[in-house]
């Protein structure tokens, strides 16, 4: 390479200096390794930190940290207002002439081809993280413009939303990290995909994973396309393959890629034959030596040669071991768990996803500060509240008695003479944990209870606004996008509103249930709080079963109930379960059902209101001088009922599955990839 473009902006893709992570980023020390050592890795070169350097540098940087540091880790609004804000500070800048020019002069000694210009961040393919795809890649470019322009854009990317996250919640200074950039020849790849040193799931080394895609890799690596997965035995015996059904496949096109279908004669043929998958395998097993790491690699074929692209340590539990979590909170402390009430919307062991967002929903649902305990777990995958840390407050509080009254109405009855163990705290450090937080907790309450009305009016529109917005998401990228922007934020918001709902009156509902055991007995005080406010406008948790039976008399078509109640289902937490309104058959056979039983939905109803006019007529005869108080009280908790319900409704038909499969974020069905809300 000539000594134009030798200077620090630019270096060959081998050149020893270009291993160092501070002058080439994650992504470009990797391929400088790869390439030194003699692997087909494309030709290509790196364009330095220093080029970074030079832009982001004076005004510019400092309006870049100054967004930064508005950044709070746990508010993704936090991280799109810093990316806005940046963003439009990078859509000034242009690289100074002596960057621009070691960029034209490296990519004319390379023959100006088409490349793949890729962002390499200094804070990337970093063991115990993965910060793949949070920086963005170009393929297909052509000429000197259009590469100068993708070079400053994979600069910007930087600073996205997700990528500003990840860092703020893994401690990442901003201040610590730049960028480099790899531009590369474009391998036209008749075939492409990702290759495993380890098994994901198992951590076992025995085969090496390999799946494969027809055309460029973007369609595997962004979960577009199943793909075929080949098992490659490292003791040499037979290659097995399980053929995917590869519908779309991502092509060259004049302003780039594009997403293309694949022809019919090739969606069933697998992407690669077994001599082909063995020398990749061979490969693989090479750069795994190199590392002595587990890896995780992305290639190419064309022609029938391989080529490797980018290799990366696996960060999961496959780089050290077997990846079967023990779902086992219990082994955190010596408390009482307990799976009542949440657990009953989530009957069945959680998948990963589904835990992922009941983290965040409680953490937003649940008005209990954060004391250094877990308030809840997951124990053999099923969701568990931990009974110790309430008791622990209530008794430095002097509450003990009230609490342990209001565990019952909530998580039922203890059995025996069982205790509840309390948290190894003294008095004073809990209460020096937990006064700080009490008014800011009481305030965001009180706000959150004030907009709620608000919230209810338009709850129903924006739920199927956003899973519409879902749905049309043409890509992982999108849909990502649309988490952190909308999603999640909604996701939060409706926690929070179902906080408010249950709180609007304080713990009426609890005090009251139990002042008419008191006066009643359990049978006369569950029959006049069951179902109390049902039928049309009533309790949202009975509108399903109601609806039903309109749909059964005629009264509404089925387009109605499925807006109305399709997103209720019996383990409605659990977002793989598919919902009423995904199964067209599940319609016909609940109505059937209800044609068998031996009551009917309004016989149902008609009992209970006359089971609880009958036990509030005896609380008449015997609390004359109570009644009318109680009435009050009742119909004041009727209304927080129906509030609660209502909000619980709309926290569901958030979580209802809008996704197509083509759009599930994931590499490969080797990762065991689901769905998501």
């Amino acid at each position: 390479m000539t000594t134009a473009v030798t200077r620090p902006f630019v270096l060959e893709l081998a050149d020893p200096a270009a291993t160092e992570l501070a002058v080439t980023g994650g992504k470009g020390a990797s391929l400088a390794r790869l390439a030194a050592a003699g692997l087909p890795v494309p030709g290509g070169f790196h364009v330095t930190t220093a080029a970074y350097r030079t832009i982001v540098t004076g005004g510019a940087r400092r309006a870049v940290l100054a967004a930064a540091a508005e950044v709070d880790a746990d508010r993704p609004e936090t991280h799109e207002a810093a990316a806005v804000r940046i963003a439009a500070v990078f859509a000034g800048l242009e690289p100074p002439e002596e960057v621009a020019a070691a960029v034209r002069a490296a990519y004319a000694e390379l023959g100006a081809p088409a490349v793949a210009v890729r962002s390499s961040a200094t804070a990337e393919d970093l063991p115990g993280m993965s910060f793949a795809g949070q920086q963005d890649t170009f393929l297909n470019v052509r000429g000197e413009a259009a590469l100068l322009r993708a070079v400053r854009d994979c600069w910007a990317s930087l600073w996205t939303a997700r990528a500003i996250g990840y860092r703020a919640r893994h401690g990442i200074a901003p201040d610590d990290v730049t960028l480099a950039v790899v531009v590369q020849e474009l391998v036209d790849a008749d075939a492409a995909g990702m290759m495993f040193t380890a098994d994901p799931m198992t951590g076992s080394r025995e085969t090496v994973l390999i799946n494969a895609a027809w055309g460029l890799g973007e369609a595997v690596v962004g979960g577009q396309v199943t793909p075929d997965a080949f098992a490659v035995p490292r003791s040499g015996g037979a290659v097995s393959v399980t053929v995917g059904d590869k519908t779309v496949r991502t092509v060259r096109s004049e302003q780039g890629t594009r997403e293309g279908a694949v022809p019919e004669e090739l969606r069933r043929r697998p992407a690669l034959t077994d001599a082909q998958a063995a020398e990749l395998a061979g490969l693989g097993a090479r750069i795994e030596e190199l590392y002595d790491a587990a890896m995780d690699i992305e290639w190419a074929v064309r022609g029938g040669v391989p080529y490797i692209l980018q290799a990366r340590p696996i960060t999961g539990a496959a780089a050290g071991g077997p990846a079967t979590e023990v779902w086992n909170d219990s082994l955190l402390g010596d408390y009482l768990w307990t799976n009542a009430n949440l657990g009953e919307a989530l009957p069945s062991v959680m998948t990963p996803l589904t835990w992922s967002l009941v983290k965040i929903f409680m953490a937003n649902a649940m008005a209990t500060p954060d004391i250094g305990h877990p308030l809840y777990g997951a124990i053999g995958g099923r969701f568990y509240m931990n009974l110790s840390v309430m008791q622990t407050i209530g008794a430095a509080f002097g509450m003990t008695k009230a609490l342990d009254a209001a565990n019952r109405e909530v998580f039922g009855r203890l059995p025996g003479h069982m205790e509840i163990p309390l948290l190894p705290m003294s008095r004073w450090e809990l209460l020096r944990r937990i006064v700080p937080l009490v008014a800011r907790m009481r305030s965001r309450l009180a706000r959150n209870i004030k907009a709620l009305p608000e919230y209810l009016k338009t709850a129903e529109r924006r739920g199927e606004e956003l899973r519409s917005k879902a749905a049309a998401a043409g890509s992982a990228g999108e849909l990502l996008r649309l988490w952190e922007t909308e999603l999640e934020p909604y996701l939060v918001e409706s926690s929070a509103m179902l906080q408010a709902a249950g709180k609007q009156d304080g713990n009426a509902l609890v005090y009251l249930r139990r002042d008419l055991r008191t006066m009643l007995g359990d049978t006369d005080a569950d029959a006049i709080t069951t179902g109390l406010g049902g039928g049309e406008g009533g309790l949202a948790s009975l509108g399903p079963l109601t609806g039903l039976a309109r749909l059964a008399r005629g009264e509404i078509d089925k387009d109605t109930y499925v807006r109305l109640f399709g997103h209720r289902a019996p383990d409605e937490f659990e977002v793989s379960v598919p919902r009423p309104a995904e199964d067209p058959r599940w319609l016909d056979r609940q109505i059937a059902a209800l044609g068998e039983a031996e009551i009917s939905v309004d016989e149902m109803l008609a009992a209970q209101g006359a089971a609880r006019d009958a036990a509030w007529k005896r609380l008449e005869e015997r609390y004359p001088d109570k009644a009318a108080k109680m009435a009050k009280r009742l119909e004041r908790w009727s209304k927080v009922a129906r509030d609660r319900e209502e909000t619980r409704s709309e926290s569901v038909r958030r979580s209802g599955r809008s996704v197509p499969s083509s759009c599930v974020p994931g590499r490969s069905p080797a990762l065991g990839t689901t769905s998501t809300s």
